[in-house]
């Protein structure tokens, strides 16, 4: 049947446009990210980072109102470097990233950044 075979036809191209589409999304949320590289040494201990957040805590309101809902911050220890620490930023999209840039450049007063596209 002619026609069945067109449908048929029909749903794979959605099919492989739409994993193409969610594909490419990921690629671009993933490029976005910004992940910090400062060795384990050169880390601040987690007392430095909470400190630090705590007295600028106007500045983590305006990143959080660069897109209200859409941003998470947390501080973030790592199992390889014990009591060392960074602030993570996760926002939506490349243009919240480049506002957020704005607001703090490449560190939050000396607290390495690990920037993530979610």
């Amino acid at each position: 049947m002619p026609g069945g075979h067109m449908k048929n036809s029909v749903v794979k191209i959605a099919l492989l446009v739409i994993i193409i589409v969610f594909t490419v999304g990921i690629i671009v949320a993933v490029y976005d990210s910004r992940l910090h590289n400062v060795k384990c040494e050169k880390l601040p201990t987690l007392d430095e980072v909470e400190q630090i957040v705590k007295e600028h805590q106007d500045l983590i309101n305006d990143i959080e109102n660069v897109n209200p809902g859409f941003i998470r911050i947390y501080i973030d220890s790592y199992s390889s470097c014990p009591g060392k620490g960074v602030l993570v930023v996760e926002y939506a999209s490349n243009q919240d990233r480049l506002r957020i840039k704005e607001l703090i450049g490449d560190t939050f007063f000396g607290v390495p950044l690990k920037l993530i596209n979610t």
